[in-house]
């Protein structure tokens, strides 16, 4: 029996193969395209892709409007922070010994103008004020809130610190309107009846003998001071300088 020989015939190559060959070799060595799409939750990739085929001067704008609305949002936080400052809690140091022993020197207390915006000043209540006497409107309160709040008063030279800190006096209301305050035999009547002033200290001894026999009349819209260190020269108040305009609190101390 003749062996047969099998033999396979080299496959015969032609023009048509060499080109699939190198179109199949051309895929796999291409890399594939990045994706073109961008992850929502990144933010500035966002950016970028929006900003994509704009025009320099749409960007320019782009970015000033981005600026512009920042600068808004600081105006508006400083603004209402002065407001606040204003009307609802603004934060003061205790100077001096006119209030002792109530309040030392040194010591913080916590103010608000609401109740006066609220309700009327009332007999007892311990306010700060501007011994000016001078009553501002919105603006100028707003102007007087911006340079002499605590924050402030921490980049100011000590000679205008200590004008800043002069101006403005803490003293307990004694008297309110209608009232007449008058000062007999070394002590405080208040509508011809002695005033009852638990508040003042035993360690203290009142001392008015510049103010014998004198009387004050509380106005519309005033109010009649007095520190509570009744000892001689040691609070300038109401006694010295007159009744205090409403206008002119800055508020009552709600926290001490």
């Amino acid at each position: 029996m003749d062996n047969e020989i099998l033999s396979e015939e080299p496959e015969e190559t032609t023009p048509d193969n060499i080109t699939e060959e190198a179109s199949a070799l051309e895929e796999l060595s291409e890399p594939e395209e990045l994706s073109e799409e961008i992850p929502e939750t990144n933010g500035f990739k966002r950016f970028l892709k929006a900003e994509r085929g704009k025009s320099k001067e749409e960007t320019t704008m782009f970015f000033a409007r981005e600026i512009l609305s920042w600068v808004i949002i600081v105006f508006s936080a400083f603004f209402l922070a002065i407001v606040i400052n204003m009307y609802i809690l603004r934060v003061s140091n205790v100077v001096g010994k006119s209030m002792c022993n109530t309040y030392q020197g040194g010591e913080r207390v916590v103010l608000s103008k609401l109740p006066y915006i609220f309700g009327e000043p009332q007999r007892g209540d311990i306010i700060i004020f501007d011994s000016s006497l001078e009553e501002k409107n919105f603006f100028e309160g707003f102007a007087e809130s911006c340079s002499s709040n605590m924050l402030t008063q921490m980049f100011m030279d000590e000679e205008k610190k200590s004008e800043v800190i002069a101006r403005y006096y803490i003293k307990r209301i004694v008297a309110v309107e209608g009232d007449t305050i008058s000062i007999k035999d070394n002590q405080v009547y208040l509508n011809g009846e002695l005033l009852d002033e638990t508040y003042l200290s035993d360690d203290i001894t009142a001392d008015y003998r510049l103010y014998e026999g004198m009387s004050w009349t509380v106005g519309k819209d005033e109010v009649f001071v007095m520190g509570d260190n009744r000892a001689y020269l040691m609070s300038r108040d109401s006694r010295d300088i007159g009744c205090v305009p409403v206008g002119c609190i800055l508020g009552k101390v709600i926290i001490d």
